[in-house]
């Protein structure tokens, strides 16, 4: 009876390490490039979401679970890549203060960023990211100064709470909501790591 799992499994393995491959094959033509480069000759967005696929090539680790340097840099290159295409994109500059803070560990340039983005009329799943980037600055530094690697995992349990908080005062208090932007709503919060 489970003599068909193994071959799913298998298979299914495989569809996934092809489709990953596939969406990040373009990552490649952004590495080396100069400053002052034209995004239109290297690759072409459709959106904002294509930028935050793209840049998950960065997404190789050291020993220490830090991100390798050469893989940041390329992560940031895409980021700005895409920022250059869509200058009024709060989503991309939430991503590049994410970017700044969790990688370069630069809470200041993060902070300007998310003021950046509260200024470009960010929709309610942008104004959630921008609150958990935000308190992730706020809070992280406290709590990973005093418990190390600890207060990182206490942290994310501060913003799954404030998560579920959050997304439960926005139904509760728009009664407008429609069902997409309710599934967005439950996607960013399981979306966040205890």
């Amino acid at each position: 009876m489970l003599y068909g799992i193994f071959p799913v499994i298998a298979g299914s393995s495989v569809l996934c390490a092809g489709y990953v491959w596939w969406m990040l094959r373009a990552a490649k033509r952004f590495k080396g490039l100069q400053p002052g480069f034209k995004v239109r000759k290297i690759y072409k967005f459709e959106d904002a979401h294509d930028v935050e696929r793209l840049s998950r090539a960065m997404r190789k680790f050291d020993i220490d679970g830090e991100i390798v340097e050469e893989a940041a840099a390329l992560g940031e290159t895409i980021i700005k890549a895409g920022m250059q295409t869509f200058p009024k994109s709060p989503f991309l500059l939430i991503l590049y203060a994410n970017f700044l803070l969790e990688v370069r560990k630069d809470g200041p340039a993060s902070r300007t960023q998310l003021q950046l983005a509260s200024k470009l009329a960010p929709g309610l799943v942008e104004r959630y990211q921008g609150t958990c980037v935000g308190k992730q600055e706020e809070e992280g530094t406290a709590l990973c100064k005093v418990h190390g690697v600890r207060g990182r995992r206490v942290l994310h349990r501060v913003v799954w709470i404030t998560a579920a908080d959050n997304s439960h005062s926005a139904i509760t208090r728009c009664p407008t909501i429609t069902l997409p932007g309710l599934c967005a709503i439950c996607l960013v919060c399981l979306s966040v790591p205890l």
